[in-house]
């Protein structure tokens, strides 16, 4: 084979591969956080208005994907606020006393949140956290279509990898 023969057929073959991934690209635009063909669908804008693109980057305390919660440190009171929520089926916030790094005693809950993205989420609690305490704040989805949260039946939301959605919460001044 000849220097040029091989040329042309790595040139053929490079061609090739090119329009195969091209052919193989995904309109983010559509769907977004939904399952394909979801006429329910959230197309998420951004701020200068572009489809597809938000601005709002989780923190460190959010699980990363079709869900997350996103929580800062809030003050010592009867109420939570929660910044952003993005839930794949509708659902509730419910926030836990923390001990020794587990949820314990529930202290409130959200009012029914639909699915998709939802923010400032306000969780009215049983009791006035303390300052320098802890409190868990986790995603639950509804799982009886009743409309309010009720702990034995609906269930934990999880994550792509199976886990838990939640945030450790510091109560500050």
């Amino acid at each position: 084979m000849s220097q040029s023969t091989f040329f042309i057929i790595v040139f053929l073959l490079l061609g090739g591969l090119y329009f195969y991934v091209e052919s193989q690209s995904v309109d983010f635009s559509k769907n977004v956080g939904s399952n394909p063909g979801d006429e329910n669908a959230q197309v998420i804008i951004g701020e200068d208005g572009n489809e597809g693109e938000t601005d709002f980057v989780p923190s460190e305390n959010s699980s990363v994907g079709e869900i997350f919660i996103d929580a800062s440190a809030q003050r010592a009171g009867k109420n939570i606020t929660i910044s952003q929520v993005n839930l794949a089926e509708p659902g509730y916030v419910v926030v836990y006393e923390n001990v020794d790094d587990n949820a314990t005693t529930m202290l409130g809950s959200s009012v029914w949140l639909p699915a998709g993205g939802s923010s400032n989420v306000s969780v009215p609690l049983s009791r006035a956290t303390l300052v320098g305490e802890q409190v868990w704040a986790f995603l639950f989805r509804e799982s009886n279509d009743d409309g309010s949260f009720n702990e034995a039946s609906d269930a934990k939301a999880t994550d792509a990898m199976g886990e838990s959605v939640s945030s450790l919460i510091e109560i500050s001044n």
